[in-house]
């Protein structure tokens, strides 16, 4: 293939790439209408049959566009099967970068890469492709996931005393759970109080949670940890994709905490995962902007995560004098 064999325009949203969640037409489409953004996508087409090979999505609002509309991570996704040469993802780049300066008249564009871990044949790709274009590195978090595992295997690797406390979880009658979508309300106050206890807000109010899981109803998962009546942990997850699940929000209810009831909220996630054929759990960064939470950084590799770089490229547009 010759630099002429492929061609980069504007393109419509299709449902014909290898999309993840936070790429994929409907979730991009309700995503931008929520948020008010606008979007546009660009393709990259083969010259000769007009087949489209790959397609980068942005939106944007007052000048700031991203990739993805909103998400944890987003950027060029290919057709099934297909594959890109480095020419024609720089030509994708360049167009995408000429439209928000020339047309859009952007302000600004960052692209939030996937985590290392994420099994994106174009990762490598995009970030030396940004690079070369003269795209800043922006942003380099530390995201933190595992490969799903029995729970024998997921305990094995917990420290002693927090082996010790699982097993007085469970001889408590506490025990791991799939939860039913109406106990969503429930499972958002628990990670609010959690939050709020510890001096942190909810990203995402009620209304947009409960929104969000109206539209994506399959995509979205509820777990807990239960006992009796209570509900001592919970999770709000994500299914990026039929093999990456994304633990979205967790916490646990503030009057259990001492009883470190999301150890076994992560045995029974990982178990779970592992149960339906899912091959990587995500539990998010362990950074703001960068800048290392040592606290969290400690609870992550405690119970046994793994870190992975995950990068953010930001292109700044210099406005040009009337």
């Amino acid at each position: 293939m010759s630099v002429v064999d492929f061609i980069v325009a504007k393109c419509a949203l299709d449902a014909e790439m290898d999309d993840y969640l936070y790429v994929r037409p409907d979730f991009s489409l309700w995503q931008s209408t929520v948020q008010a953004k606008r979007i546009q996508s660009f393709g990259i087409f083969r010259k000769d049959n007009l087949r489209a090979y790959g397609r980068l999505t942005l939106a944007g609002k007052d000048g700031v566009w991203t990739a993805p509309v909103t998400g944890t991570f987003g950027g060029p996704v290919l057709a099934r099967g297909k594959n890109i040469p480095l020419y024609a993802l720089d030509a994708l780049f360049l167009e995408a970068a000429r439209w928000l300066e020339m047309e859009a008249g952007a302000k600004s564009c960052s692209i939030r890469l996937p985590p290392h871990c994420f099994p994106d044949p174009l990762s490598g790709a995009n970030a030396n492709a940004l690079f070369r274009l003269g795209w800043k590195l922006d942003q380099v978090d530390v995201n933190y996931h595992l490969p799903a595992m029995s729970a024998d295997d997921f305990h094995a690797r917990l420290g002693a005393t927090k082996r010790q406390e699982t097993r007085r979880l469970k001889g408590s009658g506490a025990a791991f759970k799939v939860l039913p979508a109406q106990a969503l309300q429930r499972v958002y106050e628990i990670i609010s109080r959690n939050r709020a206890a510890r001096g942190f807000p909810m990203t995402m109010s009620w209304e947009s949670i409960a929104a969000l899981t109206e539209a994506f109803p399959a995509t979205i998962g509820l777990f807990g940890v239960e006992r009796g009546l209570d509900l001592l942990a919970a999770a709000i997850c994500l299914r990026v994709t039929s093999s990456y699940f994304y633990v979205f929000y967790w916490g646990e209810a503030p009057e259990f905490r001492r009883e470190m009831p999301v150890l076994l909220l992560a045995e029974g996630l990982v178990a779970h995962c592992h149960e339906n054929g899912i091959a990587v759990i995500d539990i998010g960064i362990a950074t703001d902007r960068s800048t290392p939470n040592e606290g969290l950084i400690a609870f992550k590799t405690g119970l046994g995560f793994e870190a992975s770089p995950k990068l953010t490229f930001r292109y700044d547009f210099v406005r040009r004098r009337e």
